[in-house]
């Protein structure tokens, strides 16, 4: 069974033509007297008249709305509020018919295309990274630069002997001389060059830290 199709109302009545798919139409003079015609929107009024052009090459017929869409180059939500208007004021017939199919055509791709996704094998999320307790503590006090270059280095360091104790220790004393404007070195940095070793290490990248005697530094309000 053929799809419906839209049609022109009583296009034999007012086109009628020798041969099929005239170069031009009929335009009646007894538009300018039709309430119906003039209830419509311009836009409306201007699809008209490409919708006769249209079914001149079908006598009549209008051809599948798809089609339809891209000639009148409208999307189908807009066509079928075209439609819905000329029918509502007599100038098409059987639209809605036609405007039904295809969307249950469109629902039943769109059902198949559910069908087809829910058979796909579902792929697991992204694993995520989880990084060791020890680290994680390190990382809360001095979270700057990679972290996963931060947790290289210091499973380097640790491997070579140093304590989480004394990193721990080492990293508070040097994040508690930090002040506005200087945020510290990256921490993968600070690990690679082994600043927990360095009593100066501080005073090297923050030049406005006094050093005291004994060692460590002191930052001025």
């Amino acid at each position: 069974m053929s799809d419906p199709a839209a049609r022109i109302r009583n296009w034999h009545t007012f086109q009628h033509y020798k041969y099929g798919s005239p170069k031009w139409i009929k335009l009646h003079k007894i538009l300018l007297d039709n309430p119906d015609f003039h209830a419509l929107s311009g836009d409306d009024a201007k699809a008209l008249i490409y919708l006769w052009l249209i079914a001149s090459e079908r006598d009549g017929d209008l051809p599948p709305l798809e089609v339809l869409s891209f000639r009148l180059r409208t999307s189908k939500d807009n066509l079928a509020t075209i439609l819905k208007s000329l029918e509502d004021n007599g100038f098409v017939e059987n639209s809605s018919a036609a405007l039904e199919q295809l969307y249950s055509d469109s629902r039943d791709s769109l059902e198949q295309s559910r069908v087809e996704q829910s058979r796909e094998p579902i792929c697991s999320e992204r694993a995520v990274y989880v990084y060791p307790e020890p680290f994680e503590i390190v990382w809360a006090i001095h979270h700057r630069g990679s972290k996963k270059k931060a947790l290289d280095a210091y499973r380097k360091a640790v491997s070579n002997g140093t304590s989480h104790e004394e990193v721990m220790g080492a990293l508070k004393a040097y994040t508690k001389t930090l002040r506005d404007g200087f945020l510290g070195v990256h921490l993968f940095r600070w690990f690679n060059e082994e600043r927990w070793q360095e009593q100066d290490n501080v005073w090297r990248d923050n030049p406005n830290g006094v050093p005291l005697p004994g060692g460590g530094f002191y930052v001025g309000g």
